[in-house]
């Protein structure tokens, strides 16, 4: 089974797992872990807290969704991460979470993979109605 992480600045991968939770209910919600950078915790503190979670599971397939390219939280996972079974995607989107977590069950890490990134990218669309 594919465990599924978000990572983000502030509280945003917790609000993510909250509207899943909303939507899903909460004992899809209870399956997705949560990494949050805050100003209050190191860069270190937040590595080690990568480290715990991964070594609770450490043969498990891991989906980590970021919130930014580049950024601290994302970085740091992918440091952490190197020597897992891993797959992370950047930009996490409500949608593409959604659809992993209906989906984890019955697809490859690998698939999960592609399938985030490609719900992710239909679901990205420029609306505009002129009055």
């Amino acid at each position: 089974m594919v465990k599924v992480v978000i990572v983000a600045h502030g509280e945003l991968a917790k609000s993510f797992r909250d509207t899943v939770g909303m939507i899903a209910g909460p004992e899809t919600a209870a399956q997705i872990a949560c990494l949050c950078m805050t100003p209050e915790k190191g860069p270190e503190e937040f590595a080690e807290e990568a480290r715990e979670l991964l070594n609770q599971e450490p043969d498990a397939d891991y989906l980590i969704f970021a919130d930014l390219f580049g950024a601290s939280p994302c970085n740091t996972c992918i440091s952490v991460f190197r020597n897992a079974s891993y797959r992370l995607v950047t930009g996490v989107n409500l949608g593409a979470l959604l659809e992993i977590m209906f989906q984890k069950d019955n697809l490859s890490l690998e698939e999960l993979y592609k399938t985030a990134q490609d719900v992710a990218k239909e679901g990205v669309k420029g609306v505009y109605l002129h009055v």
